[in-house]
């Protein structure tokens, strides 16, 4: 069984936590701390992330390294992040400092959600 999560926390299928629906602007996720606490609200049982960031058209450097410090974490915890809405200054950023490619690579970049979850349903596998 796979499970789809967002963080308004609503299952869609399988082992894949998706969507991180983010918000605007400078800090990114508003508070650094909170966005850290939430991201330890995702179930052990996902393998893989999906961060909607389309709403997102700026990144602060404290936005950024609080999502590179999960990011990690979960890569760490063999997690796939698929990031999804992309906007130029926000790539940049993670180009910069080689979250992608080093801890997302770019296949697991995409335009928008459908895209994203069409590559799931060939790469994410069901555990059951």
């Amino acid at each position: 069984m796979r499970k789809f999560f967002t963080f308004d926390f609503r299952y869609f299928r399988g082992d894949l936590f998706g969507g991180l629906t983010a918000g605007v602007v400078a800090h990114f996720f508003g508070s650094t701390a909170s966005f850290t606490e939430t991201a330890k609200q995702i179930p052990t049982t996902a393998s893989s992330l999906i961060i909607r960031l389309d709403k997102v058209p700026y990144i602060d450097q404290s936005g950024l390294y609080a999502l590179e410090t999960v990011i990690l974490d979960l890569v760490q915890q063999h997690k796939k992040i698929l990031l999804v809405g992309l906007k130029e200054q926000p790539k940049f950023m993670m180009e910069r400092i080689k979250m992608i490619p080093n801890l997302i690579p770019t296949t697991q970049i995409f335009e928008n959600f459908e895209d994203c979850v069409n590559w799931t349903q060939i790469h994410v596998k069901d555990e059951h």
